[in-house]
C-alpha cells in the first residue's frame, strides 16, 4: 500500500503541474491575441469611418464646399432641421474644456433625433490658425481621456479630425475649411460623420447660376417662357386664296336651258 501511495503521488503532482502550464499557456496566448483581435477591430473601424466621411464629402462637395459669410446669422448657421435631426436649441456656449476650445469664442447649437443628440461648435479660424488649433485639440484629447484614438484627412480645400474617446464614449470631428472650423460631438459612432455632411451641405449659400430655392427656379422658367412667347408672337392676316385653290362653281341655271334650245 506504501509503494502504491508514493507511484500516486509524483503521478497527481505531474498532473497538476501539467494543468497549471496548460492554464498558463492558455491564459498568457488570451492575453496576448484578444488585446490584439480588439485593437484590430478598433482599427479597422476608423478606417471605415473615416473612408466614410472622405466618400461623403467627395460626393456632397465635388467642386468644394462654399462657405457662408462669416457675420451669418445663427438662424441661417443653424437652420431648423438636418436631415433626421431637429434643432434644439442655439446659443454661444464655450466647447467643453477637455476638447481644447474652451477659450475660443464660437456659436453652439444642440440637434436631436429619436436616437441621438449633436452637438455643433462653429469657429472662425483662419488658415495660420489651423494647424495650431488643431495640434492643440489632438494633443488635449490624449491628456483628458483615458482612451482616445484620431485619424486626420488632409486634402486641398479642407482638414478634418476624426476622434473617439471615452470615458464617456465620444465620436467626434474637427472641421476646418475656408476660414470657418467645426467641432461636432455625438455619442453615436456613426452620427457624427453623417451629421456633418448634411450640415455643411444645407448651410453652405447657392452657387452663382444655381437658384436660392426650387420656387425660385420655377418662377424663373416660367418668366423665360413668357417672355419667349412674347418675344416671339406675331400677328399676320391669313394668305389670299389663289384662283386654283378651290373648284369652279356650278353652271347658272339660265345658261344650262340656252344649251339645251336647238
Amino acid at each position: 500500500m506504501a509503494e502504491e501511495k508514493s507511484v500516486l503521488v509524483p503521478i497527481l503532482i505531474g498532473c497538476g503541474l501539467f494543468g497549471l502550464l496548460c492554464f498558463l499557456v492558455c491564459g498568457g496566448g488570451l492575453a496576448f491575441f484578444v488585446p490584439r483581435a480588439m485593437q484590430q477591430a478598433e482599427d479597422m473601424m476608423e478606417q471605415m469611418t473615416q473612408e466614410m466621411a472622405r466618400q461623403q464629402m467627395l460626393e456632397g462637395f465635388p467642386d468644394g464646399w462654399r462657405p457662408p459669410a462669416l457675420d451669418i446669422t445663427d438662424e441661417e448657421l443653424f437652420p431648423d432641421a438636418i436631415a433626421s435631426f431637429s434643432l434644439l436649441e442655439h446659443d454661444t456656449v464655450a466647447s467643453p474644456p477637455e476638447f481644447g476650445l474652451a477659450d475660443r469664442e464660437g456659436r453652439h447649437a444642440t440637434y436631436e433625433s429619436a436616437l441621438t443628440d449633436i452637438e455643433v461648435y462653429a469657429y472662425s479660424v483662419d488658415d495660420v490658425e489651423r494647424k495650431v488649433v488643431m495640434r492643440t485639440v489632438k494633443e488635449k484629447l490624449g491628456e483628458n481621456f483615458m482612451s482616445s484614438t484620431t485619424s486626420n484627412i488632409s486634402q486641398s480645400n479642407y482638414e478634418s479630425l476624426l476622434f473617439t474617446v471615452s470615458p464617456p464614449d465620444t465620436t467626434g470631428s474637427l472641421w476646418w475649411s475656408e476660414g470657418w472650423m467645426f467641432l461636432i460631438l455625438s455619442e453615436d459612432q456613426f452620427a457624427a460623420p453623417m451629421f456633418q455632411a448634411e450640415y455643411l451641405e444645407a448651410i453652405q449659400p447657392p452657387a452663382p447660376n444655381e437658384p436660392a430655392s426650387p420656387d425660385d427656379a420655377g418662377d424663373g422658367e416660367v418668366a423665360d417662357s413668357t417672355d419667349g412667347d412674347a418675344g416671339t408672337e406675331e400677328h399676320t392676316d391669313p394668305p389670299l386664296a389663289e384662283e386654283g385653290d378651290f373648284p369652279p362653281p356650278p353652271p347658272r341655271p339660265e345658261s344650262l336651258q340656252a344649251e339645251e334650245m336647238p
